[in-house]
């Protein structure tokens, strides 16, 4: 595997795609409602990469087994917020590799990252009624700081986490 993310280029849609959709079915089938297989359309997905905000580590044979998106601005779950942070969406890791810390390696990535880039906290969120998950960000070092209902009903409530970064020594 490929040990630091490089970003996703336009033939890494379908895969990143493909990717969430198998993960969205294997909630659904453990009656984990995280994530539907039809939430995300792969046009929106191809979007965000030519706008550079996903990354994917490949194994050995340059398949895309994790994925992260990472951005600087949060309005549509942390609105108004001017923190100085970065956000993550789409942190999913291929279930062949489940239980190999490639999600912890995301996170670590995404910390070193944003804390290079000045920025103050590392922050997600997840479905609330997610409870795997969220003692997972726990155990990854991410403090739960509130919860964030939507208007829009296809969103489900959400448990908000941010992790403090080390900020350089001057």
């Amino acid at each position: 595997m490929q040990p630091t993310p490089r970003p996703a280029i336009a033939a890494d849609a379908p895969a990143i795609h493909d990717l969430r959709r198998s993960l969205a079915d294997w909630l659904l089938d453990r009656g984990v409602e995280q994530w539907h297989p039809d939430d995300v359309p792969l046009k929106d997905i191809r979007a965000q990469v030519a706008a550079g905000e996903w990354f994917v580590l490949t194994g050995a044979d340059d398949t895309i087994v994790a994925t992260v998106r990472y951005l600087h601005r949060d309005d549509d779950v942390w609105p108004g917020d001017e923190t100085p942070a970065a956000y993550l969406h789409g942190l999913m890791v291929d279930r062949s590799h489940a239980g190999t810390d490639v999600g912890g390696e995301l996170l670590r990535w995404a910390e070193r990252r944003a804390a290079d880039e000045g920025r103050d906290h590392l922050r997600l969120d997840c479905v609330e009624a997610n409870h795997a998950l969220r003692n997972y960000y726990a155990s990854q070092g991410f403090r739960e700081v509130g919860r964030r209902a939507f208007e829009d009903p296809k969103w489900r409530p959400v448990a908000l986490f941010e992790k403090p970064l080390p900020q350089p020594r001057t």
